[in-house]
């Protein structure tokens, strides 16, 4: 029998290189583009059908179609009520999503590799040749009716409700990205099936797949199933242009709530990832994008304002928006507003080579892990379709990361952080939250209702 030396420890195992998967670019007979990526640890497989047809297409006065037929298309397809279809994934074990971003109309279905065909029969059937029955479509807008009138009750849900009308600084596609109490009121189900044959049926979709299936198994079931029902046309142009305001503070009254609900931001164009790009994304991890950030070590550790607070960027095809989200005690919503803005400021000005470097690592150094299953894989390839990114978009991403010198954060911090633009979105208690704001900023507070229209007080 071996015996262990337990007066020295193990040494390490030899290191081992992480290499980022490698997508394919594939195109079945009707043009349609497939990324495409085996791995093969398991037997799983993991679709992803996507047409660029999402809430910037609802009509005005119908804000929430797409997400209204998300919600019904896979209420019965085909042969299966929806009933059955339920039963049906539930006893092979698989599992479909489907939702309407800002941009996309996404269906989304998983499950064991030997299920590959019933898997892309469901998806077509879902897509092409859905029920739309209309207790069904009563039931879901009973639904989304009653989820907006529970928002109203909840502060940090109808901050997020209240941003993007005023993020945009002007009407565009992305001003609305769900239903309101007016518009839900007047869909019906013939705008729904209206919405289908227009904006879904008709448009080129592209597919994702992670599999450990040959592409060759793939490519022969997907034309099975969808060969001769897919669209062959481009989506139109819509308006998604925004427009910068100056820094403002938009109030939605909630009177007594103890805390404010706290969201600001500002858009900003469609990012091409050069070094200076990559250099803004190591800049917001300091800013505010990890839990050693700036804003964390002030907000939280130094001043006790609040649990957590964190900056993002978050993308859509035609533009981003960069954001900050917090939540404080009424009395310190006006300190914390100084310290956000004190904190953007400087970072403008005055970056070390240390917070770079750990900035780095953190990006660096967890990108492994984004690649840990075949759903979030699933999600990186959606990323790559939905952004119209190059497939090796996370491998350049990873080297420019590593590439990016101080000076190239400096400069990126100085075109990126418009923090003379910034728009906060406050919900909590009016008379608390501008008592605790200093005169300065009181110039630019505008007071808004529920639906985003200006309050005028006597």
């Amino acid at each position: 029998m071996n015996q262990i030396n337990r007066s020295r420890p193990p040494l390490p195992e030899l290191f081992k290189e992480f290499k980022l998967p490698v997508f394919e670019e594939k195109f079945l007979e009707n043009g349609s583009r497939v990324v495409f990526h085996r791995k093969e640890k398991l037997p799983i497989t993991v679709v992803n059908f996507i047409v660029e047809a999402g809430a910037k297409f609802d009509p005005e006065g119908g804000e929430g179609l797409a997400q209204l037929t998300a919600a019904l298309i896979d209420e019965g397809a085909g042969e299966l009520d929806a009933l059955a279809l339920n039963a049906l994934l539930e006893s092979r074990g698989l599992s479909l999503g489907v939702f309407a971003s800002n941009d996309n109309f996404v269906v989304s279905i998983s499950g064991l590799s030997e299920d590959l065909d019933l898997m892309l029969k469901i998806v077509s059937d879902v897509v092409y040749d859905p029920h739309f029955k209309l207790e069904d479509f009563e039931r879901e807008r009973d639904r989304i009716r009653n989820s907006i009138k529970q928002q109203k009750n909840d502060p940090q849900s109808m901050a997020w409700v209240l941003l993007d009308k005023i993020i945009q600084g002007r009407p565009n596609a992305y001003t609305y990205t769900g239903a309101n109490e007016d518009s839900i009121e007047e869909i019906t189900l013939s705008d729904v099936t209206f919405f289908h044959a227009e904006k879904v049926e008709p448009l080129k979709p592209v597919f994702t797949v992670v599999t450990d299936l040959p592409y060759e198994e793939v490519e022969k079931s997907l034309h099975d199933h969808f060969l001769g029902k897919m669209g062959v046309h481009a989506p139109e142009k819509v308006d998604t242009g925004y427009a910068l305001r100056d820094l403002r503070f938009y109030i939605l009254d909630r009177k007594d709530s103890p805390q404010t609900e706290m969201l600001a931001g500002f858009p900003l164009d469609n990012q091409c990832w050069s070094n200076l790009n990559n250099a803004f994304q190591l800049v917001n991890n300091l800013y505010g994008g990890h839990f050693n950030s700036r804003l964390m070590k002030n907000l939280r550790e130094e001043k006790g304002f609040t649990y957590g607070v964190h900056s993002f960027l978050m993308r859509m095809k035609d533009s981003y928006k960069f954001l900050i989200s917090t939540s404080v005690d009424t009395q310190n919503t006006g300190p914390a507003i100084l310290e956000i803005i004190k904190e953007m400021n400087d970072v403008r000005k005055n970056i070390s080579e240390e917070e770079l470097e750990f900035s780095r690592h953190k990006q660096s150094k967890g990108s492994a892990f984004m690649f840990e299953t075949y759903g979030m894989i699933g999600m990186l390839q959606r990323t790559i379709v939905e952004g119209n990114l190059p497939l090796d978009h996370f491998n350049l991403e990873l080297k420019g990361l590593e590439s990016a010198t101080l000076e190239d954060a400096i400069t990126a911090a100085n075109q990126y952080f418009l923090m003379e633009n910034l728009q906060f979105v406050l919900v909590g208690d009016r008379d608390g939250i501008i008592k605790s704001m200093p005169q300065p900023l009181l110039r630019g507070v505008v007071e808004i209702n529920d639906r985003g229209m200006v309050v005028v007080r006597e």
